[in-house]
């Protein structure tokens, strides 16, 4: 039951960020949607790199500052040993602040803060034998290159301290579209 009461709350947050991010673009401001793959990996042992997909939606409060929501499917990560067959799958919901700085006219800088709500499930033999969830601190820096002012692309490092007692770092490559801009 406290599992679906903290997924409860991170849609909340999610719908609340989205719905912002669309009044912001029927008022011409800074909202914002955007989607990535990427590679995992994690310092747990023995335990393959995965790959993974975000879809994330924000605005953009002034030219440094805003805030991000999104969902983020880190992959399955998997393990071999001489008598089973292991894996851990991860996925949750994110909200972060962004701070933005300018390098040029078309690179960015960035820097994400946020919490993570995720759900992981470790696999034996194709079997299921722990699920568990949580909400850790999500750290990400980035750059990105505007390809005209309503499509921008770049390269994300997040990390995700402690999912089963294991760090996961996460190397993004994004495309976003600035609604409201042409």
């Amino acid at each position: 039951m406290q599992r679906y009461k903290q997924l409860t709350v991170m849609a909340a947050a999610a719908i609340m960020g989205l719905g912002a991010a669309g009044a912001a673009h029927a008022q011409g401001f800074g909202g914002y949607i955007g989607a990535s793959v990427g590679q995992a990996d994690t310092d747990a042992s023995d335990l393959d790199s995965s790959t993974g997909f975000r879809i994330l939606g924000g605005y953009m409060y002034n030219d440094n500052f805003g805030v991000e929501v999104g969902y983020m499917d880190i992959g399955e990560f998997d393990g071999n040993s001489p008598t089973s067959n292991a894996s851990i799958e991860a996925d949750g919901a994110y909200v972060a602040g962004v701070g933005v700085y300018p390098l040029s006219d078309r690179f960015n800088l960035f820097g994400k803060v946020g919490l993570f709500h995720y759900e992981y499930d470790v696999l034996v033999n194709g079997s299921s034998v722990e699920n568990n969830d949580g909400t850790e601190m999500l750290l990400g820096l980035g750059v990105d290159y505007s390809l005209t002012p309503a499509i921008a692309i770049g390269a994300e490092y997040n990390q995700v301290s402690d999912i089963d007692e294991s760090d996961v770092d996460a190397i993004w490559l994004n495309v976003r579209y600035n609604m409201g801009l042409q």
